[in-house]
């Protein structure tokens, strides 16, 4: 009976796994990208996408490039499992739509809608012992950002952070674009899914907002 049910469990993944690709192939060849699938990070050719889920055990697959409204891209799937001592073990599969930016210094912010834990915070911050939740501070940007997001920044960039989620923008996400988590840091822009297979709907929805807030990113006068 284990046997039967690892394979069973075995060839879920296969089917889920050959499905992404192939979602993610048809997205890439709509909009002109490149496919390259699994890449190795310790490999100089491809641009590492960084952000709170980078470690040393993480692995990336449908690693896809190109360019969208005139900004460059980077789509990959990113897996890890995450431990930490007296927490609970968490699996992640990440779906990380990268967009660079035109402009660049802009304050490291993560802003989670209620998709993670407390292991993954504890890896997440680590080594980025500057990052504090300041969600009581941004309470105030809309009673349904409160409700649905938890901000995550250095405090020393508060004005900063401030000055960038302002009350229209933590509305419109919390309002419109909660299915996603968001990262900035200097001149790059991360959307992410957690543990969702992707869609052609999800994944355009991504360029969607991924474009709307990188405008706003670029355009804050910080």
């Amino acid at each position: 009976m284990k046997s039967i049910k690892s394979f069973t469990k075995q060839s879920l993944h296969n089917l889920g796994a050959a499905a992404t690709k192939r979602i993610i192939k048809q997205f890439a060849n709509k909009h002109h990208m490149v496919y390259f699938g699994h890449v190795d990070p310790r490999e100089d050719e491809y641009e590492l996408v960084r952000g709170l889920t980078l470690s040393t055990s993480h692995v990336d697959n449908h690693y896809t490039v190109g360019e969208y409204q005139s900004r460059d891209i980077i789509l990959v799937e990113r897996r890890n499992t995450l431990t930490f001592p007296n927490k609970p073990a968490a699996s992640y599969r990440w779906l990380i739509a990268q967009i660079d930016l035109r402009r660049g210094g802009l304050p490291h912010i993560f802003i989670d809608c209620n998709h993670h834990d407390a292991t993954f915070y504890a890896n997440a911050f680590l080594s980025r012992q500057g990052m504090q939740d300041l969600s009581s501070y941004f309470g105030g940007v809309s009673h349904s950002f409160a409700q649905k997001a938890k901000l995550f920044a250095n405090p020393s960039d508060y004005t900063a952070v401030g000055t960038l989620i302002t009350p229209e923008v933590g509305e419109t996400i919390a309002q419109h674009f909660a299915q996603f988590d968001y990262e900035c840091f200097d001149d790059r822009l991360l959307i992410y899914t957690s543990n969702l297979l992707p869609s052609p709907v999800l994944l355009e929805e991504m360029l969607r907002v991924g474009t709307w807030l990188a405008s706003v990113c670029e355009n804050a006068a910080i």
